[in-house]
């Protein structure tokens, strides 16, 4: 005889197979009610995501997280730490160097404005000026981190050849370019011809402009008026 599957391993079963759900979801899978659920995930140990109003759910023996105790899955992020809080008290407390929003906002997904403010004003950790930009340090190691920050070398910036396109001219648009190529397509295969063309319709574009863009665009002989 085949033994009855309690609630608490269906409902691990089913996290197995969605990795992560929202409470309503489980609730509806399992026909229970919120009370039930959650009973069955404090049995099991469940974390909650620190983003999306911390609507999903997973269990704690799902997550592999990265070295600063974060894992993200389609758009949930989840702490070890816990809450957003949590995480950003001991990213900042831990770190070697202090965080700045930016890059606590690169890390963790989100932004932190809020949080570390309430975090400074509780006490919890501290917010130091250095170059310009607040660092948020802790309350007892604040003086070595802003040190370590200090003592890290500058990023030499890796020289990047940017290509550009070809200028025209400044005073030629994309109207007056389509212009110029749709008279070429017309039969006006020089510079000279296309111009006076154009010039007849009313279309305001000088020589030097029809010039440039059959030079552009490899337009017939690359006459010049």
């Amino acid at each position: 005889m085949v033994a009855k599957m309690n609630p608490t391993d269906i409902m691990v079963q089913l996290f197995k197979t969605h990795i992560i759900l929202r409470l309503n979801d489980v609730m509806n899978n399992m026909k229970k009610s919120r009370t039930s659920i959650i009973r069955y995930l404090n049995e099991t140990g469940y974390y909650s995501s620190y983003n999306c109003a911390g609507e999903y759910y997973t269990l704690s023996m799902i997550p592999s997280f990265d070295e600063h105790g974060l894992w993200k899955y389609r758009g949930a992020y989840f702490s070890e730490h816990g809450s957003l809080r949590n995480t950003a008290a001991a990213l900042v407390n831990g770190s070697k160097n202090g965080y700045t929003h930016g890059e606590l906002k690169s890390l963790l997904g989100v932004r932190m404005y809020n949080t570390l403010l309430d975090l400074t004003n509780d006490g919890v950790i501290g917010r130091e000026e250095h170059e310009g930009e607040y660092v948020y340090v802790s309350r007892e190691h604040g003086c070595g981190q802003l040190s370590a920050r200090r003592n890290i070398p500058p990023v030499a910036k890796e020289k990047v050849e940017v290509k550009r396109a070809p200028r025209i001219t400044p005073a030629a648009g994309l109207n007056e370019t389509i212009e110029v190529l749709l008279a070429f397509i017309g039969g006006h295969i020089q510079p000279g011809p296309a111009y006076g063309y154009l010039h007849r319709k009313g279309v305001n574009i000088t020589p030097k402009q029809v010039q440039a863009i059959f030079e552009c665009y490899n337009l017939g002989k690359k006459n010049s008026f």
